[in-house]
């Protein structure tokens, strides 16, 4: 080890006793916190798992269930319309308006940007569109549930994103690192030296890269590819309705026309 020069102040040499007695206490605060934080990242992501699928189901069954081609179109829009709202709702600065414009009618944007809710006047034209088609209780009841499951992740997606991890618990477990890593110095010296800032360095940037994933993944959706997510429920749309009438027209030539319940 090489000594310091004598020049220098000497060092202050604590115990590395409070710092062992306390680790325990703050890698339970960083467990805690990533855990908390990974948990919404997992359920955001669960989530929108679901959008794509109910979407996807949703524009499939009015394809088939729905008898005029305005209705079906209706219900793809709208399908799309929710996606983006969806989107727009659990994001900061984003022009919605000119999305909407290139997926609905010009009277139907005009109704949407004037809703104080957005997502909810989109889901709500849904339900009217599915009450005005002459489907039978089990067509219905499958349309329902998809809608229904839309209003849920709605709720979901607003729990994770207006109620963040509270602000006591973070600023208590940053207090209590920068408390801990600015005296471990002082106990480490004695054993390491000037190896001490290498080694202060490395733990410190651990522990700091632990607090920082935590705080990054804990509010998912700024950290989710949500664009991505829209932009495949739009190309899945679009080919669910490019090919229905010919999915029709093949079933029908197949398998005969279908069983009215």
């Amino acid at each position: 080890m090489f000594p310091l020069p004598l020049w220098l102040p000497r060092p202050i040499h604590l115990n590395t006793q409070p710092h062992i007695l306390t680790s325990f206490a703050l890698s339970l605060l960083l467990v805690f916190r990533t855990n908390s934080s990974y948990a919404r990242w997992e359920e955001a992501l669960k989530l929108l798992g679901g959008v794509l699928t109910h979407s996807r189901s949703l524009v499939q069954q009015g394809c088939s269930f729905f008898v005029s081609d305005k209705s079906k179109r209706a219900m793809a829009r709208w399908t799309v319309a929710y996606v983006v709202t969806l989107h727009d709702h659990m994001q900061e600065e984003v022009d919605l308006e000119p999305r909407l414009k290139e997926i609905l009618e010009p009277d139907e944007c005009a109704l949407v940007m004037a809703a104080e809710h957005k997502v909810l006047q989109v889901l709500h034209v849904m339900a009217e569109i599915l009450k005005r088609e002459q489907l039978n209780i089990y067509q219905v009841d499958l349309m329902t549930r998809s809608i229904t499951f839309l209003y849920e992740v709605l709720g979901s997606c607003e729990r994770i994103f207006f109620t963040p991890i509270p602000v006591s618990y973070t600023r208590h477990t940053c207090r209590f690192m920068l408390i801990w890593l600015t005296t471990l110095p002082l106990g480490l010296y004695s054993a390491f030296q000037w190896a001490t800032i290498p080694v202060t360095g490395v733990i410190a940037l651990l522990l700091l890269g632990i607090d920082e994933i935590g705080m990054q993944i804990e509010e998912p959706f700024g950290i989710i590819d949500f664009d991505s997510v829209v932009g495949r429920i739009v190309r899945n749309v679009d080919q669910i309705l490019e090919r229905s009438k010919s999915t029709m027209q093949f079933a029908d030539r197949t398998f005969g026309a279908p069983h009215v319940l």
